[in-house]
Order: C-alpha cells, then sequence, then structure tokens
C-alpha cells in the first residue's frame, strides 16, 4: 500500500457520488476507495451532524480536481 499516491489533495472529477472528497481523498492517500467512503459514513453513524459539517467543509476547502493533469 503507498502511503501517498498524489502530491495534493483535490476533490475528484470522475467517479464521484456527491462533491468527489471521498475519492480524492483516497487517490491522495493510496487507500482503496471503498475504504475512505466507509470512513465517511462512520463519521455519521454518531448523530449525523459532526460527520455531515466536516464533510461540508472538506466541500468548501478542499479545491476541484484541475480539467487535466500532466504526468
Amino acid at each position: 500500500m503507498q502511503l501517498r499516491a498524489s502530491n495534493k489533495l483535490y476533490r475528484a472529477r470522475r467517479g464521484k457520488m456527491i462533491a468527489g472528497i471521498g475519492r480524492g481523498m483516497a487517490e491522495w492517500s493510496g487507500l482503496p476507495v471503498w475504504l475512505v467512503r466507509i470512513a465517511w459514513v462512520l463519521t455519521l453513524a454518531p448523530g449525523g451532524v459532526p460527520g455531515l459539517l466536516l464533510y461540508l467543509v472538506c466541500w468548501v476547502l478542499i479545491p476541484k480536481e484541475p480539467a487535466y493533469t500532466t504526468l
């Protein structure tokens, strides 16, 4: 497992479910996307408000992935 797959944290444009935060974090960290999405669901479990607020903050603060990337 890689520690970091990408240098920058972006909200994903492709393969996203809501805002692309889960996929973006998975690509950035090198973790499987399903694991990151389960972690987000678990933050919603204890009443929903803390996880929802954290998700909204990430949505506002994390920039969207550029339309194209150079290698």
